[in-house]
């Protein structure tokens, strides 16, 4: 008896130390699946890895930005979050307003804006700022100052052992500060050494890093994983619907099973699948005459899924408090909203861009500070021109368009604010306006009325008389122009006053009178 309870007592504890060890193995299991991504054979696996840690080499940050230009080109939610934001934080791009009234430091800012097609380039800098996280630019300095793009990805730690371990992440800085760089290393596609470029050629913009982290973070990186799933998500609901709409149709013949097969082999279809015929499908309109024994079934799958639209939400508004958006921005459906709701959810919206925004300013300065410093030194640009301008983007809300025009009409009444600044917060170029309105005005006085004794002391028409072009009381106009283009002069007369080529115009107006007299 004794021998049988000692033998039961050692197999529990056989069993407990199974329980245990399967208990152990069991945690590590989950521990280790925590770090695994949940699709290894998706390109996106190693973007949702990125999107969930820190990436600390070379190799990880060049994984981010390919997974990143991927993402961009290959996702609609990606893109739409990329573009969004570059249409909101630049519009129609920002007005530039030097410190000093100086036109050939305008020129010289002008010159800069057409020699590098700006209003095309400065929407790609801020599109590769938000989709790779940085951007990098080469100025190339001279009688013509010029800029063009490094991809993000050609910066890198040279493969070949021409560096020493100071560069990491392709940049060299200050031993003793990491945030003053002195060289960039660009490489070739195999990763070895093309170029060493001083810091002074390369201006380097990054976000959502930190000061002494030398390069940036795609803005994607953190929504990632949310898009990915949402985009998963839509592919179930995909094939949900396709199974819900699927019918069978069934055929029941109270029958033998001879009879059957015959009925069966009848319905068979000519075109032939890999391995049988299939059955015929009835026609659209279709009217099926059954006899008796025969009776036909409509089944369809009982799918309740109604409860998974609040998943699809979850993911979009996770996705939209990532990048700062409104989430009708990021799912692209107004349908739930209105002018109320959208104006609330526009308050922080507007911060988030206003933010970006001043991020910016910051660039467009120095942008604007090295053009007038390589016009000083490489054009007739005076020593003492000032450097410094002020950055002014269009108004973000056009709703309130006449609100904000009032407001500024009142600070330019009481001298708070310059014309050019008005026009500035206007979304206007001022330099562009003030010439089209002094157009108009020549334009509008050329062909005004004069007043009696005007115009050399000629007596006043009387009855619009041939050739003054005037029939109204009040004087004839400056010039004896023709009603419409009656002679070899008119069509020249209307298409010089189009071009607003008034020199042109001034001398056809001449011949014309010279012929007349």
């Amino acid at each position: 008896m004794f021998d049988n309870y000692r033998k039961r007592k050692e197999l529990e504890k056989v069993v407990l130390e199974y329980e245990i060890q399967q208990t152990q193995l069991a945690s590590k299991m989950l521990s280790e699946a925590r770090n695994i991504p949940a699709d290894r054979d998706s390109d996106d696996a190693n973007w949702i890895l990125h999107g969930t840690s820190i990436f600390t080499t070379d190799s990880e940050q060049q994984s981010m930005l390919e997974n990143a230009f991927k993402f961009y080109h290959g996702n609609p939610h990606a893109r739409a979050v990329i573009r969004n934001l570059v249409k909101f934080t630049l519009g129609k791009g920002p007005t530039i307003v030097p410190e000093d009234e100086n036109k050939k430091a305008e020129e010289e800012w002008g010159t800069f804006k057409e020699n590098n097609n700006f209003n095309h380039r400065e929407k790609e800098i801020a599109t590769r700022l938000f989709r790779d996280g940085e951007v990098f630019l080469r100025v190339f300095e001279g009688a013509e100052m010029k800029i063009r793009f490094i991809r993000a990805n050609r910066i890198t730690a040279p493969v070949d052992k021409t560096t020493d371990s100071k560069v990491t992440f392709g940049i060299e800085c200050d031993p003793n500060d990491v945030e003053t760089p002195l060289f960039y290393y660009k490489c070739r596609e195999d990763g070895t050494l093309e170029e060493k470029i001083s810091a002074e050629e390369i201006i380097h913009l990054k976000i959502n890093c930190d000061s002494d982290q030398k390069r940036g973070v795609s803005i994607l990186r953190v929504v990632a994983k949310r898009i990915k799933q949402y985009d998963d998500w839509l592919e179930d609901r995909i094939v949900l619907n396709k199974v819900r709409s699927a019918i069978a149709l069934v055929k029941k013949v109270e029958s033998s099973a001879a009879k059957i097969k015959s009925l069966r082999e009848g319905q068979l279809s000519d075109n032939l699948s890999e391995t049988r015929n299939k059955l015929k499908m009835p026609a659209r309109g279709t009217v099926i005459t059954a006899g008796k024994g025969i009776e036909y079934e409509m089944l369809s799958p009982n799918i309740n899924a109604t409860d998974v639209k609040d998943d699809g939400r979850a993911m979009i508004s996770s996705i939209a408090a990532g990048v700062g958006f409104p989430e009708m921005l990021v799912s692209g459906d107004w349908s739930n909203s209105n002018f109320a709701s959208s104006q609330v959810a526009q308050n922080p919206f507007i911060r988030e861009i206003e933010d970006w925004q001043d991020y910016f300013s910051t660039f467009y300065k120095r942008l604007y500070k090295m053009v007038i410093e390589n016009g000083i030194e490489h054009s007739d640009l005076p020593s003492d021109t000032p450097t410094e301008c002020t950055v002014e983007f269009p108004p973000l809300v056009l709703a309130e368009l006449k609100a904000l025009a009032e407001a500024y009409e009142i600070l330019l009444k009481y001298k708070i604010i310059s014309r050019k600044t008005f026009a500035g917060k206007m979304g206007l170029d001022f330099d562009l306006e003030k010439a089209y309105i002094e157009g108009d005005a020549e334009f509008d006085n050329m062909f005004a009325p004069q007043q009696p004794g005007a115009g050399g002391g000629q007596p006043q028409s009387k009855g619009g008389a041939a050739g003054t072009g005037q029939g109204k009381p009040g004087g004839p106009t400056p010039f004896k122009m023709p009603i419409a283009p009656v002679n070899q002069f008119g069509h020249e007369i209307v298409d010089a006053v189009k071009e607003r080529d008034w020199t042109r115009l001034a001398e056809i107006l001449e011949a014309y009178i010279g012929k007349e007299e």
